[in-house]
């Protein structure tokens, strides 16, 4: 609709009003039919797992964690590790191939804990920064796994019980903290869950139909 923006992340909201006023903030959303707790296959079971891409920024900060005893996966595009990487033991897949959303969910589902870290690969720097949580974020809470997360405002107040970190010594301390404690992580998953429950597809596309007053 020509009268309607949305954007996923208010840092620049008011700029965009003065162009369109009628310019909104949309969450990220989930699939309740695929982000979802349950079973999963054996060989997607570990203690961490993170999917995504491995941009040069999370190569760098990831390489420095000691995760040396813990059973990890890293799935997603990592084409650019170099043939010594520490992490390239810990990949699901060949370098050459991905991993869809189905799959991405199952692995969330088989661990026990994760990690969001956002990208700063950016045009310019002050792109980098942003308000809004990322998508993964939203689905790992809604399939109930924990993880470790990085500061942005709006996951600090809607998951400020989930663990944060700022560096890789902290990030390695906070994991293995963490996972000598399932039964804290299962709460934790819970709880996760509970607080993004209303954001998915269907509610956020039935407010865009308020917003477009249809």
């Amino acid at each position: 609709h020509a009268d309607l923006v949305l954007i996923n992340d208010p840092t620049n909201l008011d700029r965009f009003r003065q162009v369109n006023p009628n310019t909104h903030y949309q969450w990220h959303c989930y699939m309740p039919e695929l982000h979802h707790p349950g079973p999963t296959e054996p060989d997607h079971r570990s203690e961490f797992a993170f999917v995504g891409t491995g941009f040069a920024s999370r190569i760098a900060f990831l390489e420095q964690v000691d995760w040396s005893g813990v059973d990890a996966t890293f799935a997603g595009h990592w084409q650019h590790l170099d043939d010594n990487s520490p992490l390239l033991p810990f990949l699901a897949h060949d370098l050459e191939e991905c991993c869809d959303n189905r799959q991405t969910a199952n692995l969330y589902r088989g661990t026990q804990l994760s990690a969001n870290l956002y990208r700063k690969e950016a045009e310019r720097p002050a792109l980098s920064d942003g308000w809004a949580m990322g998508p993964r974020e939203v689905e790992l809470a809604a399939i109930g796994t924990p993880f470790l997360r990085e500061a942005r405002p709006e996951g600090d107040d809607l998951l400020s019980f989930l663990p944060r970190f700022t560096d890789p010594n902290e990030f390695t301390d906070l994991m293995r903290w963490h996972l000598a404690r399932p039964e804290l992580l299962a709460s934790l998953g819970d709880r996760a869950r509970e607080a993004v429950a209303p954001r998915t597809f269907a509610n956020s596309a039935a407010r865009m139909l308020r917003l477009l007053n249809l």
